[in-house]
């Protein structure tokens, strides 16, 4: 039987903060010869509105450093475990800046041109 679960959690605090922590688990899997060993990690990201343009968030990648990806080899004339890491933990600090504004009313009249019947924009004479 093989596995997999994947949550997020996000929570917003004190107006202009918030919050996410993302986790993945991987059981283990059967392969030739083996099998895989199980595999999880937890991301973190704290970000803070300063102001309506102006994000700021700060992002730790495999908080634990415990994402990394193996398996089991297991034969008659071998019994050999091996594991490796596809990246190191990292910090990431991200400034945004949102330029221009939002018009949503784009979409809305996009929404509409398609949901008129007769299927287009032709006129009849």
């Amino acid at each position: 039987m093989n596995w997999n679960a994947k949550g997020i959690v996000a929570w917003r605090f004190m107006k202009d903060w918030n919050l996410q922590v993302n986790g993945e688990y991987e059981g283990a899997r059967i392969q030739p010869q083996g099998r895989s060993l199980p595999q999880y990690g937890l991301d973190l990201s704290i970000g803070h509105d300063i102001s309506k343009k102006v994000t700021a968030v700060l992002a730790v990648n495999d908080v634990f450093f415990t994402r990394r990806w193996g398996n089991i080899i297991d034969t008659d004339r071998l019994y050999q475990e091996s594991f490796r890491r596809r990246e190191m933990r990292f910090v990431r600090f991200t400034l945004t800046w949102k330029f221009g504004e939002q018009n949503t009313s784009l979409f809305r009249r996009r929404n509409n041109q398609r949901q008129e019947p007769g299927g287009g924009d032709m006129e009849m004479p």
